[in-house]
């Protein structure tokens, strides 16, 4: 995937951010306290502040993401580091697994 877009903003994401953060996808998610402390805050925040409805917000954090790749680079990197220190190693291997035996 390219990008995984996480509307809620009142859901932690549990166990589903870290997992895509072990997967090395980008996350666009609005700020709540919950999907920053799940994820580290190592994701892509949709600004609520600018005036712009939700969607549009969330949509534009989106652009920003795929349009920059290259601004990715250390998010990307911090949240796998993230999220294997909250799960550790054997788990994130584990989720991985799992992931692909459901997609496969």
């Amino acid at each position: 995937a390219d990008l995984f877009l996480f509307p809620s903003r009142r859901d932690s994401g549990s166990t589903l951010l870290p997992l895509v953060q072990i997967l090395r996808v980008p996350i666009v998610a609005f700020d709540t306290g919950a999907v920053s402390r799940v994820t580290g805050g190592h994701v892509r925040f949709a600004d609520l502040t600018s005036g712009q409805s939700p969607a549009v917000a969330l949509a534009q954090a989106a652009l920003d993401v795929l349009g920059n790749p290259s601004d990715n680079v250390s998010m990307l990197r911090e949240g796998h580091d993230h999220a294997r220190e909250l799960f550790g190693e054997q788990a994130a291997k584990e989720a991985i697994n799992t992931w692909y035996e459901q997609v496969a």
